[in-house]
């Protein structure tokens, strides 16, 4: 896994890339839906990027996801300071 974190243009960006070998895209285009979920045997509920990505937008920023050659890639941009 790999992680980088940088400041560009007033804001703060935290990558985070692994090489678990990604999302197949039927579930990538609808990975920050409600419940949505890779586990087979229910353990999760599928709710972690539907928060992640709504506490980063009542922030103002974004979580994007993409997949890379040997996985996933998410980046977070969050403002470094703004008003809510």
């Amino acid at each position: 896994m790999k992680v980088v974190e940088t400041v560009e243009d007033g804001t703060f960006v935290i990558t985070i890339e692994d090489a678990a070998g990604g999302l197949a895209s039927d579930i990538a285009d609808r990975a920050f839906l409600p419940f949505v979920t890779t586990a087979q045997d229910g353990s999760h509920a599928g709710l972690g990027l539907t928060v992640c990505a709504s506490l980063a937008a009542s922030m103002g920023g974004t979580v994007n996801l993409i997949s890379t050659e040997l996985g996933l890639k998410a980046t977070v941009t969050l403002p470094l300071s703004a008003d809510f």
